[in-house]
């Protein structure tokens, strides 16, 4: 009844103040303050900050019945009247002194101003009166009026002074008070104080409450906030066992989005098939026949959400949704290569092989017609397919802009026990505006691969040699050795292909989108040799050479011409004792080349180890 007057109260001084107060509708009010003042005239009060009441105020508060001098307290205090704390505490010790404990369990009709009392009192700071409180407390009943005393309570609740003495009193309120509108929100106020990791208040009420709307907004507002692993045994039970639908649906989502997994989604898969028609209606609108799995916390590392893929994998298995064994061991290694890319900073790799899980998944989930044994049925494809891509989502950017770096290449070849090595140098250039983190060397021969430290090597279809990094890149204007080649081999001019950190998708896409740079690169020695042609190579390696500036005179290069066009003449007059002389000589001549800088470490071991190979084959070795 009061709410309804205040109402229509409201609705007539909107138009009677216009949002100001005059100086007679003022002066109106504060006539209206008496013995028995209505609870209108303080709303209005209130409203507009009436400071000329407060004189009125204290001079009738004690004449205001058991309800109304805490309304007069509260509003002193709204209006800030330096005499509130003292009235606010002559009133409490008046109630003590007064005598007017009816009996042990209750105090007189005065109680409700005195929890306004002690609420001002504590707002202000002021607990010289907080014993008088717990004696309040000790003498609670319940179910009984409780909410009267949560105000007061709740401030205590916030004091560290103060918060667990006053704890069983508000869980105790919460558990047995009959306030079923407000229980859900002093379940929330109660944790957000507490912080009671266990949720063991708020699982008890949304258990036990008698109220199916309690239950409700405690499994709504408060429960489905947090993550902890130990609400899931508790949503099964309560699944099991709840008989308001709206909180099986409640819990059937939080089942889904904070637990997915495919042993959930089957279990409440199965649950939902004995919901009543209208909650699966609602299940239905909501999505749950078209659900996949929610992204993951933020907090979620990838490493997490790889090991979350691999358990899905295995539910997956064990629930037959995938088969048969041979696929689930590609499924299995493909898991692992991810992994093992992820713990190398390699992100670029780490979305190599997640795409190539999903394209595994992807195959066998539209190819049903194959007979192979293979399958993925609709349920694991909502996991193992739609999953992975959240750990794309979260690897750093592995698309930088094409083509936006500047690079150079230098090779260096020498003997490693018998066969060749090719070092390689990177410099990224100072113009460049990205890192390199990719680089492929031209090799189609059977090899082994080092790199510097923090570096990986792979071989791409057994055309190209890559190292890669995600934790130690070139950056613009630096420089990296350390990238080596060793094979049976000989040196050819070919290319190196430098690339920022980003996904390539094959040989072609490589070639394409990389800085380019001419280098000398490992060559199959061939299985059969025609001396003369093989000559006719190195000259022209020399006249190339000559030519992308790897020479510094003419005149060497006119030279080293005239020594191999020699050794050609003894070659194809059947003389090649006399071409091994030439070559010998040859060699010399480029070792001497070299120490004098006529050219660079490329054009020495181009010419000096096809030199090699061409005189130890004439000499029959």
């Amino acid at each position: 009844m009061k709410k309804i007057l205040i109402i229509i109260f409201c609705l007539i001084t909107t138009n009677l103040f216009s949002q100001t107060l005059s100086e007679e509708n003022k002066n109106n009010l504060l006539s209206r303050i008496n013995n028995n003042t209505d609870d209108t005239v303080i709303d209005s009060l209130k409203e507009f900050k009436v400071v000329e009441a407060i004189p009125l105020l204290e001079q009738y508060f004690w004449q205001q019945n058991q309800y109304r001098k805490g309304d007069f307290l509260k509003l002193l205090y709204e209006l800030e009247s330096p005499n509130t704390l003292a009235l606010a505490q002559t009133y409490l010790d008046s109630i003590k002194t007064g005598e007017t404990i009816l009996d042990k369990y209750h105090y007189s009709k005065d109680i409700f101003s005195a929890m306004d009392a002690f609420e001002v009192s504590f707002l202000m700071n002021d607990f010289s009166r907080v014993e008088f409180y717990f004696e309040f407390l000790a003498r609670m009943t319940l179910p009984g009026d409780s909410h009267i005393y949560i105000s007061p309570m709740l401030i205590l609740c916030n004091r560290e002074n103060f918060k667990e003495r006053a704890r069983p009193y508000f869980e105790a309120i919460i558990k047995d008070g009959s306030d079923i509108w407000m229980k859900g929100i002093y379940v929330e106020k109660y944790h957000e104080i507490y912080r009671d990791e266990s949720l063991a208040l708020a699982k008890y009420v949304a258990a036990n409450d008698t109220s199916s709307n309690v239950r409700y907004s405690v499994l709504r507002k408060v429960i489905t906030k947090y993550k902890y692993e130990h609400l899931l045994p508790f949503y099964r039970e309560r699944l099991e066992r709840e008989n308001s639908e709206l909180a099986r649906i409640v819990i059937a989502w939080s089942i889904l989005n904070t637990f997915p997994s495919p042993n959930n989604y089957i279990y409440v898969k199965q649950s939902v098939d004995n919901f009543g028609d209208e909650a699966k209606t609602t299940m239905r609108y909501g999505g749950f026949y078209k659900y996949v799995p929610m992204l993951p916390d933020s907090g979620n590392t990838i490493g997490v959400i790889i090991d979350s893929l691999r358990s899905y994998q295995n539910q997956c298995e064990a629930l037959y949704w995938i088969g048969d064994t041979t696929f689930v061991i590609q499924l299995d290694n493909l898991l692992d290569k991810v992994r093992e890319r992820f713990l190398m900073n390699d992100s670029v790799g780490t979305a190599v092989e997640i795409k190539n899980y999903q394209e595994l998944i992807n195959e066998e989930y539209l190819d049903t017609l194959d007979n192979d044994g293979k399958y993925v049925t609709a349920d694991a494809y909502k996991f193992l397919f739609y999953y992975p891509q959240y750990i794309l989502e979260r690897l750093p950017a592995v698309t930088e802009p094409r083509n936006d770096l500047t690079a150079k290449a230098s090779a260096e070849v020498t003997t490693v026990n018998g066969v060749l090595q090719y070092s390689y140098t990177i410099t990224n250039e100072a113009v460049s505006s990205q890192s390199a983190a990719n680089i492929y060397v031209e090799d189609t021969t059977t090899s082994t691969t080092s790199a510097p430290v923090n570096w990986r090597t792979e071989k791409v279809q057994n055309k190209l040699d890559r190292f890669y990094t995600a934790a130690n890149p070139i950056t613009a204007g630096t420089a990296q050795s350390g990238y080596k080649v060793t094979s049976n081999s000989l040196p050819v001019i070919g290319k190196v292909y430098v690339q920022s950190e980003r996904f390539a998708v094959d040989t072609t896409d490589i070639k394409t989108n990389s800085y380019e740079v001419t280098t000398v690169v490992p060559s199959e020695r061939p299985s059969q040799i025609n001396a003369s042609a093989f000559i006719d190579s190195m000259i022209s390696y020399n006249n190339r050479a000559y030519a992308l500036n790897w020479m510094q005179y003419y005149w060497v290069r006119d030279n080293n011409y005239y020594q191999l066009n020699n050794a050609k003449t003894m070659i194809n007059m059947n003389v090649p004792a006399s071409a091994v002389v030439i070559l010998t000589a040859f060699e010399g001549w480029l070792d001497t080349c070299m120490s004098q800088s006529y050219f660079n470490k490329e054009t020495y071991g181009l010419l000096k180890y096809n030199s090699i190979y061409l005189r130890e084959k004439l000499s029959g070795q």
